[in-house]
């Protein structure tokens, strides 16, 4: 059995509300033991897969990468950006 969307929410608002963690543990002690470690490790899968954050590989720090739609500030600032390519 999966984790509930109340955990998932949960988990995200977390997440959202620190931007940044060094690694899956310190989010699952951020959570005050509320969710199982495996629980936790589940659900970063789901947020990586939904693009929602974006995990170092080297690490295993990661980061909210998901853009709120309701930020129009943020919406306007990336809609007049320019793209840049790295090239090597």
């Amino acid at each position: 059995v999966g984790p509930t969307l109340g955990t998932i929410i949960s988990v995200e608002k977390i997440i959202k509300k620190k931007k940044y963690f060094r690694s899956r543990s310190a989010l699952f002690y951020a959570m005050n033991n509320r969710v199982q470690y495996h629980t936790v490790c589940i659900i970063l899968d789901y947020l990586k897969a939904s693009n929602k954050i974006e995990i170092n590989k080297k690490d295993g720090s990661f980061v909210w990468i998901w853009i709120d739609k309701k930020n129009k500030k943020l919406r306007n600032t990336l809609r007049k950006s320019k793209e840049v390519y790295l090239t090597r």
